[in-house]
């Protein structure tokens, strides 16, 4: 005979509900966005789905459309509702439910709107660090997936990268970046112009995340490309992997639960915004972006 305490431990774990998951339902990794004031959608927090893991890998949702009735039609291809674990750093920081919209503009491409009992978190950590082409919110964006997957097991923390890491990478950085261009200019470089940004970060299995930029003094133009803002590497065993220019890191956790944290970047430009989700075990990645006009 089970004492009384026992007993209703046992009868509360029998009687929980249970959440079952197709194992050949997708996985979602979507962006929960903060209002910016010139935004068509100033007023309200919104879930933009940008990634899909579905039968072992990722990849970008449907966001590419050439005109206004493609672009009416894609908001059929994303799931009609939806329910997300919020995350931030490798914690859960709340819940949201999201529903189908329609587009009316290329800037709401995989956007849904928060149901009315949605209460979206509100962190304003490095908040300025996230401006988009639309202007700059006193929030920043968190990464929501569509299971309860946001544990970083790798554990990726900030960390001030010593200056010959920065050294080490130059060569790295030209053969990802060969030219630097200036509308149609070409820009000439030496390795004194490559700046190791000062916050990187670095995983418990020592590996590292690493941003270079050219020399912003040499930034003379109106448009250019991104690697005069940023540069990122992977330096895995010693050895350089480039992820991208013009990033911004969002977040990491294990999205589809293999046991490797991926990483969630975020990507601003003229007349641009997207994502880009990084799998540093696979060196692979997968790019989600829109325009405005």
């Amino acid at each position: 005979m089970l004492p009384a305490r026992l007993f209703a431990v046992w009868l509360a774990a029998l009687t929980a509900p249970v959440v079952v998951f197709a194992q050949d339902a997708p996985i979602f990794v979507g962006v929960l966005e903060p209002p910016v004031a010139d935004s068509p959608d100033s007023a309200a927090f919104r879930v933009r789905i940008v990634f899909q893991f579905l039968n072992g890998r990722w990849s970008a949702m449907p966001h590419e459309a050439d005109d206004e009735e493609a672009l009416a039609k894609l908001s059929k291809r994303y799931p009609a509702k939806v329910s997300w674990t919020v995350a931030f750093g490798g914690r859960k920081v709340g819940t949201v439910d999201s529903f189908e919209r329609s587009y009316s503009t290329y800037g709401q491409v995989g956007t849904e709107n928060l149901t009315p009992d949605s209460a979206p978190p509100e962190i304003t950590d490095d908040a300025e660090a996230f401006a988009t082409w639309l202007g700059v919110s006193q929030f920043r964006p968190l990464v929501a997936v569509s299971r309860p997957n946001y544990a970083d097991p790798d554990h990726w923390k900030p960390f001030h990268p010593p200056p010959e890491l920065g050294t080490q990478a130059h060569a790295a950085f030209r053969k990802a970046i060969p030219v630097l261009r200036c509308e149609d200019l070409e820009v000439p470089y030496a390795d004194d112009d490559i700046v190791l940004l000062d916050k990187g970060y670095r995983s418990d299995g020592g590996d590292s995340l690493l941003a270079l930029r050219a020399t912003p003094s040499n930034d003379r133009c109106e448009s250019n490309e991104d690697a005069w803002d940023s540069a990122w590497f992977l330096l895995a065993h010693g050895i350089f992997h480039f992820v991208g220019a013009g990033l911004t890191l969002l977040d990491a956790g294990d999205y589809d639960g293999d046991g490797i944290s991926e990483i969630v970047f975020q990507t601003s430009g003229y007349n641009r915004d997207g994502y880009v989700l990084y799998h540093p075990g696979k060196k692979t990645k997968v790019e989600f972006g829109w325009s405005y006009h």
